[in-house]
């Protein structure tokens, strides 16, 4: 379906940005932020993409959920402004 192939991608890029993204069958997904939801969240809505709240006890994972090809690039350009791309040595120490 579109959205499994929207999801994918978004997900690839996500990973590719060097973000852990946890296993998911679901129209969603959760990312490591390596931070708390609680301040990813505003910085988001800064520009103007909604994401979920938190999930006790989960408080560093942003859950995402998936929405037309524009919304996920707009999410994706959001995402990319917040996060800094993290090198392949930070990922393997652990995030």
């Amino acid at each position: 379906s579109k959205t499994v192939e929207i999801k994918r991608d978004v997900v690839a890029q996500v990973e590719d940005h060097g973000y852990e993204v946890l296993p998911s069958h679901t129209n969603f997904f959760m990312m490591h932020t390596g931070r708390p939801v609680r301040e990813v969240g505003p910085a988001f809505r800064e520009k103007g993409v909604l994401v979920g709240r938190p999930f006790p006890p989960m408080l560093d994972h942003l859950r995402v959920s998936i929405g037309t090809r524009d919304e996920m690039d707009r999410f994706l350009v959001a995402f990319r402004e917040i996060f800094p791309a993290r090198s392949t040595a930070t990922r393997s120490r652990g995030r």
